[in-house]
């Protein structure tokens, strides 16, 4: 009898213990996010999927999420929204190295710092592709996002080499995952 209430109790430890590493949406509450890539389009219907990067080298990508919560018109987001975000992704569907996150989050605020070139219109009905970092505001416990390069209807340059490179790194994780 005592072995049966040992193994039970064993058994429920591991069962309800183990939740949260198994729960998807539950692997995100702490980390903070740092990148994002987002193609957006309403022409021909709406489209808009993406994937987003949190600070232990998850990619989150995502596919016409419901309710999706966008910064305002100044670049800032609530952390509880980006988070709800998250939530609101498909899958992890890629994995960065630590060591080179690390070294990619060192150059946000450089990038940050970079002015954006004036939009030059380069196509028609393309939509946005998109490429942004993200500044973490503790106090305030918000995000400014950034915008380091974007394409398709209209191109749109960071002039800070800093954000260049983080493009060109994004870029090459985008080409991965599709």
């Amino acid at each position: 009898m005592i072995k049966y209430i040992i193994t039970l109790a064993l058994f429920s430890c591991a069962l309800f213990g183990c939740d949260e590493g198994f729960n998807f949406k539950g692997a995100v509450t702490g980390n903070q996010i740092y990148f994002q890539y987002e193609y957006m389009n309403h022409a021909w219907g709406f489209q808009q999927h993406g994937w987003l990067i949190d600070s232990a080298g998850n990619v989150y990508c995502y596919n016409l999420p419901e309710n999706w919560y966008e910064p305002d018109s100044n670049g800032v987001i609530e952390a509880d929204a980006l988070k709800a975000n998250i939530l609101k992704t498909d899958s992890i569907c890629y994995s960065i190295n630590s060591t080179d996150l690390n070294i990619k989050i060192q150059l946000i605020e450089a990038a940050a710092d970079g002015v954006l070139k004036e939009p030059v219109s380069v196509m028609a009905d393309a939509g946005a592709f998109s490429y942004y970092a993200f500044l973490y505001d503790a106090n305030a416990e918000k995000y400014q996002r950034i915008l380091l390069w974007q394409t398709g209807d209209n191109l749109i340059e960071n002039t800070s080499v800093e954000a260049k490179e983080l493009f060109e790194w994004l870029d090459e994780i985008n080409q991965a995952i599709h």
